[in-house]
């Protein structure tokens, strides 16, 4: 369960607390999410391209805001999962020992 814990700037001023995720219970630090510049640079493709695939819910995103223009936020195990999951083989993956049919 992930629970929000206030944080504050200093202990008199309560006005400019943030929200911060806790850890999972688990012991595992919180992911940071990143930019669009970060995510293409993970996928190593365009910063655009990976703006026009999240818009068209092909990559896993996370927009910011309710209107025409949003910002899009990414979480990179996200993308990992994503791109792992998209192997497109009908054969076993290759291995490093593989021998070369003539």
């Amino acid at each position: 369960m992930n629970e929000a814990v206030k944080v504050g700037a200093s202990a008199r001023s309560s006005s400019t607390a943030r929200t911060v995720t806790a850890a999972p219970a688990s012991g595992r630090t919180p992911e940071y999410y990143v930019d669009a510049g970060e995510a293409a640079e993970f996928l190593d493709i365009h910063r655009r391209t990976v703006l026009q695939m999240a818009r068209n819910g092909i990559i896993p995103a996370h927009p910011l805001g309710d209107g025409r223009r949003k910002l899009w936020r990414f979480l990179l195990s996200e993308l990992d999962e994503w791109m792992r999951s998209r192997i497109n083989s009908g054969r076993r993956p290759c291995s490093p020992n593989r021998r070369d049919v003539q």
